[in-house]
Formats: C-alpha cells, sequence, structure tokens
C-alpha cells in the first residue's frame, strides 16, 4: 500500500459518517416534519420512529466517522439503508424517490465494503489495536 492511500480509508469513512450524522441532526431539527413523513409512509409510531431514527443516525454515524466498531456499525447501518430505500423510496416512478432509493444502496454498497475491511487509518479500533510501545507515523 502506497503511503498516501491510507488516508482513503479515513476519506470514505469521513463521508459515509458524516451523511449519517447529518441525517440525524436533519431529522431532530425537522422532527415534526419528518413525524409526518414517517406517519405518511404508514409507520406505527411516527414520534418514536423519528426519536430512534435520530439517535441512530446520530450515535452509528458517529461510530462510524471515529472508527469504532466499524464491522458492527457497517452492517447496521447497512440494513438500515436498505429499509429506508424499501419503505421510504419505493415509488420508483418519482425521479427524487428513485435517487433516494439508488443512493441509499450505493452507500450501503460501501458499508458492505467497510464491514469487510478494517476502519482504517486514525481510527479508534487501529489505535486499540496498536502495542502499547509502538509508534504510528
Amino acid at each position: 500500500m502506497n503511503e498516501w492511500t491510507r488516508y482513503l480509508h479515513l476519506l470514505g469513512r469521513a463521508l459515509i459518517g458524516i451523511i449519517f450524522l447529518w441525517g440525524g441532526v436533519a431529522k431532530a431539527i425537522s422532527f415534526d416534519a419528518t413525524t409526518a413523513y414517517i406517519a405518511q409512509a404508514g409507520l406505527p409510531f411516527p414520534s418514536l420512529a423519528c426519536t430512534a431514527a435520530v439517535l441512530f443516525e446520530g450515535v452509528a454515524g458517529i461510530l462510524f466517522l471515529i472508527g469504532y466498531q466499524i464491522r458492527i456499525t457497517s452492517i447496521a447501518l447497512a440494513i438500515y439503508c436498505m429499509i429506508t430505500a424499501l419503505v421510504f423510496h419505493r415509488n420508483l416512478a418519482n425521479p427524487l424517490q428513485y435517487a433516494n432509493f439508488v443512493k441509499n444502496f450505493l452507500i450501503l454498497g460501501g458499508l458492505l465494503a467497510f464491514a469487510h475491511n478494517s476502519a482504517g487509518f486514525l481510527s479508534v479500533e487501529e489505535r486499540l489495536q496498536r502495542k502499547p510501545n509502538s509508534r504510528s507515523v
């Protein structure tokens, strides 16, 4: 691996993590509108579902961003992406819904790659796996 390629994991982790972290923040900011959207999709207990989505996206986004428990977090986020695509973006005749459906599955692909690999450079996992007296450049 070239010296600069180790930063690719960090960049990928940051880009995906920020998507979920911002998604949680955006849902919290527009809680009433998000709750109405969830109710429109026919899910029971829309306020509870919105609260769960805010917490899940926020916590999982942070865990992914810092690279902690990356395999479990990646798999959980991948399942979440699949469910949200199938529940909220199933009207594929609508161009916006189609774009969101495809986006969710593209993110899911990146998440599965992280589930297979590791968190990579500058992650909590990398830090925990290092020996106490070893140094990283």
